[in-house]
């Protein structure tokens, strides 16, 4: 799901280069539970907020807009399957012309 998400943020950046960025941080929930947080953050086109509301659902593509790649529409959705599997979710942040920062939390099993 990490390399799906890398990928994807390469894309977006394009030829003209950006900054792809991980942050990881661990945080203890109210219960007690530890929780592992990890965040990509490109410097991409963004996502428009017309696409926000589909880039999980199967077969969702943006990429045959763009003739260097093409998509399946699958990889977030895959990783969100993954994530929701592991008991933990996904959230996304796009500005358009600015960039677009993926932050998954998982329970930690440390």
């Amino acid at each position: 799901m990490l390399l799906n998400l890398f990928l994807n943020a390469m894309d977006a950046m394009g030829e003209r280069g950006g900054t792809l960025g991980v942050r990881t941080s661990m945080f203890t929930k109210q219960e007690g539970n530890a929780w592992v947080q990890i965040e990509v953050e490109d410097t991409g086109h963004g996502i428009s907020p017309a696409n926000l509301d589909h880039i999980f659902d199967p077969f969702f593509t943006t990429k045959h807009e763009s003739k260097d790649n093409e998509g399946t529409g699958l990889g977030l959705s895959i990783a969100h399957q993954i994530i929701r599997e592991h008991q933990g979710n996904i959230h996304v942040r796009s500005t358009e012309g600015v960039g677009t920062t993926f932050r998954l939390c998982l329970p930690s099993i440390a």
